[in-house]
């Protein structure tokens, strides 16, 4: 899976996310990478860790996107996160919750990364 993401308003800054799945609702590896002209050349790729360990059981991301907010210029990224007690898809129904990164300069660097609440 993945997509490409423009991080600003003007510009062709883009941010590439691809992953890797081998089960259901289990992303084993991301990677990101990005361009500054409209996606002609990529820098390397830099994986984003989607397991980690966790006190509570095996802690678990998916990457579900990034989107420019068209007023204020800010680039918001957004994946799911979660614990699952035995590492089983199907504890992700309980478990997942929305998390969220906001950036002023394109995704160089994060104001905010946090979990949605609701």
């Amino acid at each position: 899976m993945g997509g490409s993401y423009y991080t600003e308003t003007t510009g062709g800054r883009l941010i590439s996310i691809h992953s890797l799945t081998s089960r259901s609702d289990t992303v084993d590896a991301a990677f990101m990478r990005v361009s500054e002209n409209n996606g002609r050349t990529w820098s390397d790729e830099v994986p984003w860790a989607m397991k980690f360990d966790h006190a509570d059981g095996t802690g678990r991301r998916h990457p579900r996107g990034g989107y420019v907010d068209p007023m204020s210029g800010r680039y918001i990224s957004v994946w799911t996160e979660g614990v699952l007690p035995s590492d089983e898809p199907l504890e992700g129904m309980r478990n997942w919750a929305l998390h969220y990164s906001v950036s002023m300069d394109g995704g160089r660097t994060q104001l905010v990364n946090e979990q949605i609440i609701h």
